[in-house]
């Protein structure tokens, strides 16, 4: 909570503050009636109110001791609202020519809520009876020192009044950075329309910090008539302001905003092109990738196509409807270039249908090299299982080495996803075991072997243990899959961690297998 702004302002106002309201000139006697607190916070009205008063007395006032509270007022004389009428009455009941009064309040029912401090101050002869604090602080917000500022617009801030809003979008609008800054926080609590423009206004702030600032508030807002105004105001927008339009209709996926999204994405300034490239992949439907497969075969260079890749992989990715997206890529495969190819090739895995599967597979026979490789490349990184026979036929029928190493990781991977059943990923292994000798081939399916919680993993490793090249590789993956199989096969276990713990040159294994063996003798 605030209250801390609020108590450490109100000596910096105090003082000018007749200065401010020509109705109210300062008295030598400030009467300070207990603030009240309808939401039952009785100790820190108590505790502000003893503040106020020592606070008042620096200001050279006198301020007399044990005024009732403003509760107690009102019961004292039959009224219960600061209106002028009833401050009028309760000033006569207390002698008092110059009155400070208010109240603390919740912010809301929850446990631990923020609590607001309401503070006004009422004189004799004041024709408008009380003079709320928000006017003096702003006043007093015009010329007080940079370094008071902050805490004078804070105290501001948290008020309720009608004034406070101007305050506020006047600051954002003209303030120092600082304020500014403040301002914006203020106006995401706040959350009026009447904040939306000013907003907007300051995406063309020369300051980036700001900018960034309005930005994100707008980014998070609730209205739907930010989307409309943002819409509105990219066609004319121009430089760094468009520039941030574009990403916050990214941001919101503002589908109203598409048509000036498209235009600006054939823009002749590249920071443009890009900035409204990512806000399609993160705004367009299903029915409009056809928009961003144009921006990709109109693409000059490899940035500006990896930048549509991008964006059709963020479309794709936030689609629900991967049938459909996949339908929309694989239609233009067949008349793209072979660099387009190779893109939608990529993309084609964030929809990876058997559809899409199926055009990847395909690519495998293209003529052009850099189709197979991306193909190849593509098949190895599927998310998925049913993907595994394709890349295993890569595996045993390339004579490109780098794409069978690439396929035998992809094979590695995909069964590690644990869709095969543990004998059949047995049989997968061995056969990729037999079929390359070169050691680092061998590391990397032991990675894969070891996570096979199965008897037959265990046998399948075991000749590779007198292997030197490979041997600290089988010894690590025979401990994991002795340990998975202690509780279904303890006998295996058994011999295995016996073997371990006398025979490798690993410390780390043989601490190991000691307390796997530990283990399986306290579950005799």
């Amino acid at each position: 909570m605030r209250i801390a702004a609020v108590i450490s302002t109100f000596a910096l106002v105090t003082a000018p503050l007749a200065a401010h309201a020509q109705e109210a000139p300062r008295e030598d006697v400030l009467t300070v009636v207990g603030l009240d607190a309808p939401d039952g916070d009785v100790g820190v009205a108590s505790r502000l109110s003893t503040t106020l008063r020592a606070v008042a007395r620096e200001d050279h006032r006198s301020v007399p001791d044990d005024t009732p509270t403003l509760a107690q007022e009102f019961a004292m004389v039959g009224c219960s609202t600061t209106d002028a009428e009833c401050l009028a009455q309760i000033a006569s009941d207390l002698h008092a020519r110059q009155m400070l009064y208010g109240s603390v309040e919740r912010t809301s029912r929850e446990a631990d809520t923020p609590l607001r401090v309401e503070l006004g101050l009422w004189s004799s002869g004041s024709d408008r009876g009380p003079l709320m604090f928000t006017e003096a602080l702003t006043a007093e917000l015009r010329q007080t020192r940079p370094e008071r500022a902050g805490a004078l617009f804070l105290a501001i801030a948290d008020r309720s009044d009608a004034a406070v809003l101007p305050v506020v979008l006047a600051t954002a609008q003209g303030g120092a950075k600082n304020l500014q800054l403040l301002a914006i926080e203020a106006m995401i609590r706040d959350g009026k329309p009447a904040c939306i423009p000013v907003l907007l206004d300051l995406l063309a702030n020369h300051d980036v910090e700001v900018a960034k600032s309005a930005k994100s508030a707008l980014g998070s807002w609730w209205s739907k008539e930010v989307d409309a105004q943002l819409t509105t105001r990219l066609a004319a927008a121009s430089g760094s302001s468009r520039r941030w339009l574009l990403e916050l209709a990214g941001q919101r996926h503002t589908t109203a905003a598409l048509p000036e999204l498209v235009r600006a994405a054939r823009d002749g300034d590249a920071t443009i092109r890009t900035a409204a490239v990512k806000a399609l992949g993160d705004t367009v439907g299903v029915a409009d990738l056809g928009v961003l497969t144009d921006l990709l075969a109109a693409a000059r260079t490899d940035d500006e196509r990896s930048v549509v890749q991008d964006a059709l992989e963020s479309a794709c990715t936030r689609l629900e409807d991967k049938a459909g997206c996949a339908g929309k890529l694989i239609a233009t495969l067949s008349a793209a270039s072979s660099p387009v190819k190779c893109s939608l090739l990529r993309v084609l895995a964030a929809v990876p249908t058997p559809a899409a599967l199926t055009a990847v597979q395909s690519a495998l026979a293209s003529s052009e090299t850099s189709v197979r490789d991306a193909a190849v490349r593509v098949l190895a990184d599927w998310p998925e299982a049913p993907a595994l026979p394709a890349v295993l036929e890569v595996f045993r029928t390339t004579s490109d080495e780098s794409h069978r190493f690439l396929a035998l990781r992809g094979c590695v991977r995909l069964l590690d996803l644990g869709t095969e059943p543990a004998a059949r990923a047995v049989e997968t292994y061995r056969d990729l075991l037999g079929r390359t000798q070169r050691p680092d081939d061998r590391k990397v399916i032991l990675s894969g072997l070891a996570n096979v919680a199965d008897v037959a993993a265990l046998k399948l490793v075991e000749p590779l243990l007198a292997e030197t090249e490979v041997r600290a590789e089988a010894e690590m993956a025979a401990l994991k899959i002795a340990t998975s199989i202690k509780k279904s096969a303890p006998a295996e276990a058994q011999a295995m961690a016996t073997r371990l713990q006398s025979e490798s040159k690993s410390e780390t294994t043989r601490d190991g297998a000691a307390k796997l063996l530990k283990d399986l003798d306290k579950n005799r």
